[in-house]
């Protein structure tokens, strides 16, 4: 019933939650992410940027004023609850604001990069993917419960 990103993000929970992976696959598993982000995450950037950018499509929403201001408020709206949700239960804001309110509004894992990247915050990653990962989830199990009624 559920898709098979769905049982694979839950699996890799589930091994977390209950500690169920040795020590040396955990800090092999953080070396190896430590060796992808110093080394791949310019190059991904750019790869990200250049190939799959429509230039004349992104002319085109900058030029259309309601569609930017919408973005923009979005954004900063996310921004601002996020951190101030974060001082609520004893985070710093600046990290709660990038780790979930920009993290919401970014576009999934190339975006999760070059936001964190361009607030000089790639510890955030793992947090980052983990509410990406796991929003995506939920949001496909909502909607596998959903979509008979849209149809």
């Amino acid at each position: 019933m559920f898709h098979s990103y769905v049982w694979i993000i839950l699996g890799a929970a589930v091994l977390k939650i209950f500690n169920l992976l040795p020590a040396s696959i955990e800090k092999g598993a953080e070396h190896w992410y430590d060796l992808i982000t110093r080394a791949w995450v310019p190059a991904i950037l750019v790869a990200i940027s250049a190939g799959m950018v429509d230039f004349s499509s992104v002319m085109a929403i900058v030029m259309d004023p309601s569609y930017i201001s919408l973005t923009i408020i979005t954004v900063i709206i996310a921004v601002l609850a996020a951190g101030f949700a974060g001082l609520l239960v004893g985070f710093y804001f600046v990290e709660s604001a990038i780790g979930a309110g920009l993290g919401m509004a970014d576009m999934g894992g190339s975006g999760d990069v070059a936001v964190l990247s361009a607030s000089e915050r790639m510890g955030l990653m793992p947090f980052l993917q983990i509410s990406s990962r796991i929003g995506g989830a939920l949001m496909l199990i909502i909607l596998s419960f959903l979509a008979p009624f849209l149809m």
